[in-house]
């Protein structure tokens, strides 16, 4: 009996650590969840005031992680530290990704596309 509840539990964390995995995974250039400008810069995280079409938050906190991708208009790729106050990002996040109910509110970065 003990073996099969360890076995159901391994299992259900095993699905949970895969289904966690946002490497590789594919962002709708058309639909960015959030687009403004830079505010602040500070370690992993950008704030950004702007709009979203599917959140209401003047303001956001965007988090990044290893699978944040940046890049600019031409695909040119950076990183957190190349990122400044007073440019304009899109902002795509993960399909279901959980948001801070914070204010601002937050949520990690699946892509930030400087558009300036």
């Amino acid at each position: 009996m003990k073996k099969s509840i360890h076995g159901v539990i391994l299992s259900l964390l095993l699905l949970t650590l895969i289904g966690c995995n946002t490497q590789g995974a594919e962002v709708d250039e058309a639909s960015p969840f959030y687009t403004g400008e830079i505010t602040i810069v500070s370690g992993s995280s950008i704030h950004v005031e702007g709009k979203s079409e599917v959140y209401d938050s003047p303001e956001f906190v965007f988090h990044t992680d290893d699978n944040t991708a940046i890049t600019n208009e031409t695909n040119d790729t950076f990183s957190i530290v190349d990122l400044s106050k007073g440019q304009k990002v899109l902002v795509w996040v993960e399909k279901e990704a959980p948001v801070m109910e914070s204010y601002p509110p937050q949520v990690t970065a699946l892509k930030i596309k400087v558009t300036n």
